[in-house]
């Protein structure tokens, strides 16, 4: 179902809403779907109601999800809360995007995780193929992910932001990401991840929250996600 905050209907328009609701919905191959979500535009654009998007423009929305479940054999996930989406450009040459929420919650099996205060800003040069993405911190207080998986929480935010080149891996940029109980009641565990190269990466460890480094490791940004150190 769909509302309209003009008359025109030509045009999507700040308070415009889009709403899905699902009652135990079968596609047929076993994945189940319940729950809904709500779009809500949030930010005047020239986009169409076919989200033609026609530079310049802006296309703000808030997307709130109402225990949006997903259901097949062996996991079930479900969805809560809101999250913002933000994209602009005044020329189809450089694009701006923001993501932000305040509080967002994935429950996967049982397990439960919660993204707070979450803000992400990325810059997109068509020109010359460059982008630059920032995890941001305000007023001292970062994003926060708590995790029935890591038995606490992270706090998470760029130290500067990770710049690359078209498809590359970041050549330049800090990470950090702070949480856990520290030993000894130093204060907590600290690792910095920093960008060397489009290549190569550094993870910087203080275990113990003394401001030392306790270890550190290179390796490849292609190994990262499997865990697998592959040393550069």
């Amino acid at each position: 179902s769909a509302s309209f905050a003009d008359d025109t209907q030509k045009y999507l328009s700040p308070g415009d809403e889009i709403t899905s609701s699902f009652q135990q919905c079968d596609n047929g191959d076993g994945v189940v779907i319940d729950g809904g979500f709500r779009i809500l535009i949030l930010t005047r654009t020239a986009i169409d109601l076919d989200f033609n998007l026609v530079p310049p423009y802006t296309f703000g929305r808030r997307i709130s999800f109402s225990n949006l479940s997903l259901s097949e054999p062996g996991e079930t996930t479900t969805l809560s809360g809101d999250l913002e989406l933000e994209e602009a450009t005044e020329d189809a040459v450089v694009y701006e995007s923001h993501v932000a929420t305040d509080q967002l919650t994935t429950v996967i099996n049982g397990d439960r995780e919660t993204l707070r205060d979450f803000q992400l800003s990325g810059v997109v040069n068509e020109g010359n193929g460059s982008y630059s993405v920032e995890v941001l911190c305000e007023a001292g207080r970062c994003p926060r992910i708590e995790s029935d998986y890591l038995n606490g929480y992270v706090d998470f935010g760029s130290l500067s932001p990770f710049e690359g080149i078209s498809d590359d891996d970041p050549y330049t940029g800090i990470l950090e990401a702070v949480g856990g109980v520290a030993v000894d009641g130093l204060g907590p565990s600290r690792l910095e991840t920093e960008a060397l190269n489009s290549g190569c990466l550094e993870l910087r460890l203080d275990e113990n929250g003394d401001g030392g480094t306790d270890w550190t490791q290179r390796t490849t940004w292609t190994s990262l996600p499997t865990g697998i150190v592959d040393p550069c």
